[in-house]
């Protein structure tokens, strides 16, 4: 970002201020990170208040401060505003006006963080490519992302996530993307996004498209097809089934190669070891990469430079065990996903499948009904062994209609860490090796467990073909 205060003052409709040609080069809302010549943002948070630290921040180098009160700090401009969150998003809003990049942003349920870096590492072959950090993609976060961008890139490509009715309003007016992906549409945060209302509430985010824009939508789901069409927007469809006349969609997987129409191109990309890659991520990462002009080539060099985010969906070798470090966060769309790759790469492999897992949060009045669904894809995939942790244990039990009784509950890591070496040391058939596939919501604190595990057979988490 590079912004004079004057432009930003106008932006937040506030009074003339200060050495109004001062250039801002850069948002920090952290003093330690403050760079000479940035904005320093103070927010306040459960358990630490910028505004405190506002003099520090200008130590380091702040030209100038954004706070909710009057500051004691003279040596620089102070602009006063209700909400620095708010304020941020309106800024970054001024910013994404001015850049000449093709803006992408991504939406859905599912592999949000994990399309978002896919898409990136693509576009990165054909030119300069700015992204959100991490899962940065709330208010704050898309705000951040945008505001670290320097202007000058040919790509942006920005995650948008979305717990409550309004959010995706907020975050479409501050990204106005050239071109909107929603990748999929499930249970996911009903609790404040309601029962019915995901699909819409997604949607949502084709009605911040620029002029020219276009979105590219999951046709496998169809109430988010629904709602797509129903917002008017310029909308193409990428679909896994071959049989759908989506302008993008999977014509086959054999072993290592998926073989993808773009658009009436064919594209063949080699999985290489990442057998287990969520096939819909890859389509949408295709379809978007094909649209904006990039040939199958460089949408293979992205596929094969895509480091897997922390904790999802990684993949380690040792022997023959098959680890998968799904643990993140867990929502019903994520879980059914994590669990049927599972169990197809246990298939594959001839070993048992072994599932620790947790409850999976932010349900609202759908968390009975959706672990009770959940226990029914366990019942459909029959691993070997499941234990759990944390509540709805009886709502899964009913789904795979065994009793409670036979589902291992976790009390703790080191507990779990005992029944893994006791479980290897009565069952000869475990010992051998198995996929063990560890995934819950962020409440659980799944790597925990999975800590222990790779603490028990003494295999370091972080070795390994990490996809």
């Amino acid at each position: 970002m590079r912004l004079t205060l004057q432009q930003i003052a106008t932006c937040l409709n506030l009074p003339a201020p200060a050495a109004p040609a001062l250039e801002l080069a850069g948002v920090a809302t952290d003093s330690r990170d403050c760079r000479p010549g940035c904005l320093f943002a103070c927010i306040a948070g459960s358990n630490v208040d910028g505004h405190d630290y506002a003099r520090q921040a200008v130590e380091n180098g702040a030209a100038a401060i954004l706070a909710e009160k009057d500051l004691p700090v003279t040596a620089v401009p102070v602009l006063v505003v209700p909400d620095t969150i708010r304020a941020l998003g309106s800024i970054a809003a001024l910013w994404r006006s001015k850049t000449r990049a093709t803006v992408v942003c991504i939406t859905g349920t599912a592999g949000k963080t994990t399309l978002k870096d896919l898409l990136a590492d693509m576009l990165a072959q054909a030119g300069s490519t700015a992204k959100s950090e991490k899962n940065h993609n709330n208010q704050l976060g898309m705000a951040l992302s945008i505001l670290q961008a320097t202007g000058s890139e040919k790509f942006w490509v920005m995650e948008a996530g979305i717990s409550h009715a309004g959010d995706m309003a907020e975050l479409g007016a501050i990204c106005r993307p050239d071109v909107a992906i929603i990748v999929n549409a499930g249970a996911g945060h009903t609790e404040g996004l309601g029962s019915g209302g995901v699909a819409r509430h997604k949607s949502e985010l084709l009605k911040y498209l620029t002029p020219d824009g276009t979105g590219l939508v999951s046709a496998d789901y169809p109430d988010l097809a629904r709602e797509a069409a129903a917002t008017g927007a310029k909308i193409l469809f990428f679909s896994l089934d071959a049989q759908n006349r989506a302008a993008f969609r999977l014509e086959k997987i054999s072993g290592r190669l998926a073989s993808m129409n773009l658009a009436g191109e064919t594209c063949g990309i080699d999985l290489g070891e990442n057998t287990g890659f969520p096939l819909e991520t890859l389509l949408a990462a295709g379809a978007c990469a094909n649209f904006l002009g990039l040939n199958c080539d460089a949408i293979q060099a992205g596929f094969n430079r895509l480091k897997m985010p922390e904790h999802r969906f990684n993949l380690v070798h040792a022997g023959k065990w098959l680890i998968i470090d799904d643990t993140y966060n867990a929502n019903p769309l994520s879980m059914r996903r994590t669990l049927e790759t599972a169990s197809l790469l246990a298939r594959e492999r001839k070993l048992p499948l072994v599932a620790i897992l947790g409850e999976m949060g932010e349900l609202g009045e759908q968390a009975a009904l959706e672990h009770r669904r959940l226990g029914g894809i366990l019942r459909q995939i029959s691993p070997a062994r499941v234990f759990w942790h944390g509540n709805h244990l009886l709502d899964v039990a009913e789904g795979i209609e065994t009793s409670p009784g036979e589902i291992a509950t976790l009390a703790d890591p080191a507990r779990f860490q005992q029944e893994i070496l006791h479980l290897l040391a009565s069952d000869s058939g475990f010992s051998q090796g198995c996929v063990m596939v560890f995934k819950g919501s962020r409440l659980n604190r799944m790597e925990e467990y999975l800590g222990a595990f790779c603490q028990a057979l003494q295999i370091n988490s972080g070795d390994g073909n990490v996809l």
